[in-house]
């Protein structure tokens, strides 16, 4: 399984995507290898040096779209040809333990603000 999620260029979303790292990697024992992060635009070097050095992790710059929202939408190239499933989230998510996910037919989504 993958994991996936694109970071849009404002200090609030840096943020989030660090703490969206550290817990899938400590508490939800993902392996970073697993983990795409997208960067919607020019990735500055500080994000790009922090998340190397604390993850070891790449990140992929995407197009930044004229809609914030639309910019999700961009990561979806990634994985067009993937043979596995993966998890498309959000930056203000946070993990608590490790997730067992449902089987998943094809698609499947979480409504906007439920906590789960």
């Amino acid at each position: 399984m993958k994991y996936s999620f694109v970071v849009d260029n404002h200090p609030k979303f840096h943020l989030q995507a660090y703490y969206l790292l550290t817990t899938l990697t400590k508490l939800g024992n993902i392996n970073p290898e697993q983990i795409t992060v997208h960067y919607a635009g020019e990735i500055p070097d500080r994000f790009q040096k922090i998340i190397y050095e604390r993850f070891n992790l790449e990140i992929r710059q995407v197009d930044k779209l004229n809609h914030p929202y639309c910019n999700k939408i961009q990561q979806l190239k990634t994985f067009e040809d993937a043979d596995q499933d993966v998890v498309l989230l959000d930056c203000d998510t946070v993990v608590t333990r490790p997730v067992c996910w449902p089987q998943i037919g094809s698609v499947a989504a979480k409504r906007v603000d439920t906590a789960t």
